[in-house]
């Protein structure tokens, strides 16, 4: 496992991420941020896209207990042979208010 006090070496290796704030509170700031929305911030720069495969993103995560809710999803086989997929999105049932609440993909 990568150390997460590596976070200077490794952003700086890479160019930085925010302006004007260190890169060792950028890369904590960072990965805060769920994982749902990681294919959006590798679009922002390279030096985010390389962050964000890296094993030091999980480390400082880690750290940091930062984590994500679990999601479930079902493949059923229908008669029809179609296998239609459901997720559970707790953050949809959060929303709702709902005990339960199934999304159709």
């Amino acid at each position: 496992m990568t150390d997460p006090s590596d976070v200077s070496a490794a952003a700086a290796a890479t160019g930085g991420f925010i302006p004007d704030l260190p890169d060792d509170i950028a890369v904590r700031c960072i990965a805060r941020i769920p994982r749902s929305h990681h294919p959006a911030l590798a679009l922002v720069s390279r030096s985010w896209r390389s962050l964000l495969r890296s094993p030091l993103l999980s480390a400082v995560r880690s750290h940091l207990a930062v984590t994500d809710p679990p999601v479930l999803a079902l493949n059923l086989r229908s008669p029809t042979d179609q296998s239609p997929w459901f997720l559970l999105d707790p953050l949809l049932l959060r929303q709702s208010g709902k005990k339960f609440l199934i999304v159709s993909c």
